[in-house]
This record gives C-alpha cells, sequence and structure tokens, in this order.
C-alpha cells in the first residue's frame, strides 16, 4: 500500500468479488444440475427434493416444518413466479415462435423440457434451504447478538490497554472467517440431498468463525 500500511486477502474482499463469487457458485451448481441429472444420470431432481423435503420432515417438529416450507414457498413464489420467470421460460420452450426453426427443433427434444424441470427443482430446494435459514436465524441471532456485543466490549476495552491480540491469533481469525462464510455458502447451494444437521453444523461452524474474528479484533488506534 502507498500509506504503508499492510493489507489482508480479507481487507480486500467487496460487494462486487461477493457477487462475482455467488454467481460462479451458482453457475457452477446449474451446470451440475444439467449435466448430471439431465444428460447423464436422466434422473429427476425432484427426487433429490422429496428425499430432502423428507429428512427436514423428519428432524424438524411440524411446526418448524411447515414455518420452514411456508417461508420457502413464498421466496420461491416471490422470485420466479410472480416475477414471471417460470412462465417466460417454459413459454419460449413450448411455444416457439413460428419463424424459429431453431425454437421449434427445441420444442420437439423432451431434453430440454427436463433441463427446466431440474433447474426450477433445484431453485426450488434452493428457496426451502433459504426457509430453513430464516427459521435457524430466529435461534441464532441471539448468539450473534451476544457475540457481536462481546467482540464490541473487548475492542473497546483494549483501546485503554497495554496489551493487544497477538499478530499470529489476529491473522488465524481473520483467515477463519474469510474461509467459513465462503463454504457455508457453497454447502448451502450444493445441488445434492444433504440432512438437515449438516446444514446447521455448517452454519454453526461460521457462526464460530465470526465469534472467533470478534474476540481477536485489534485494538483501536
Amino acid at each position: 500500500m502507498a500509506d504503508g500500511t499492510s493489507s489482508s486477502s480479507y481487507d480486500q474482499l467487496t460487494l462486487v468479488k461477493w457477487f462475482f463469487f455467488l454467481a460462479l457458485v451458482m453457475m457452477c451448481n446449474i451446470g451440475i444440475v444439467t449435466a448430471l441429472y439431465t444428460l447423464t444420470w436422466e434422473t429427476p431432481f425432484h427426487r433429490v427434493l422429496s428425499k430432502e423435503k423428507a429428512a427436514f420432515g423428519v428432524t424438524l417438529n411440524e411446526t418448524l416444518h411447515q414455518s420452514m416450507r411456508y417461508n420457502g414457498d413464498r421466496i420461491y413464489d416471490t422470485l420466479f413466479v410472480r416475477s414471471g420467470a417460470e412462465r417466460i421460460a417454459y413459454t419460449a420452450l413450448s411455444d416457439p415462435d413460428e419463424k424459429d426453426i431453431a425454437g421449434a427443433a427445441v420444442k420437439d427434444m423432451k431434453i430440454f423440457s427436463r433441463m427446466l424441470d431440474n433447474i426450477f427443482d433445484y431453485l426450488l430446494l434452493l428457496s426451502h434451504r433459504a426457509g430453513y435459514f430464516a427459521v435457524s436465524l430466529a435461534y441464532v441471532f441471539c448468539l450473534v447478538l451476544a457475540v457481536g456485543i462481546h467482540g464490541a466490549i473487548i475492542r473497546h476495552r483494549k483501546r485503554y490497554g497495554f496489551g493487544d491480540t497477538p499478530l499470529l491469533m489476529n491473522v488465524w481469525a481473520r483467515t477463519t472467517l474469510a474461509y467459513a462464510i465462503p463454504i457455508t455458502i457453497i454447502i448451502w447451494s450444493i445441488p445434492f440431498a444433504i440432512n438437515p444437521y449438516v446444514l446447521t453444523l455448517s452454519l454453526s461452524a461460521c457462526v464460530l468463525g465470526l465469534a472467533v474474528f470478534a474476540f481477536s479484533l485489534p485494538k483501536i488506534a
């Protein structure tokens, strides 16, 4: 840096980089859904969706399960049904322009219809996971709030102390957080049936990374 201050890869993360990271993850997952479930296995992705729904039904109690499905269905309806994205995609496939020879050829190939079914089933799966995240967030919020307050208090007290967080611990905490969040996103978006306990453990590990980072914040100059 020109001013002599050091910076790490964590400090250089921006919203643009996070956007491209999420876009890359989604492109890879949709590619997996298209290549494996449509072209290779010829197995409908709806089976994965049903399997994970059953796992949530066994793991969660009835109230949490209904709340998760309600939130997930609302997210899916808002993003893909009410916005018209689902209708436009299926209309373009089932009723192409008569002058569009390529569109007519695509209409006759059932593989593209299966591909759309698999992709939208995957998006519904993500919506239900987002619904579960919303339900889990209600329980994790208190822990995150306590961790944040405690970290802020520790950082404030360090302003008036002579000691500071060891450099190695600070670097380790930054590295932990830099890996915890992306890995959690990858786990929560993976296009395979995942046990709800795995999702919960990954979210807990991410919160733990936030806790370690908050506890090791350096002294404010």
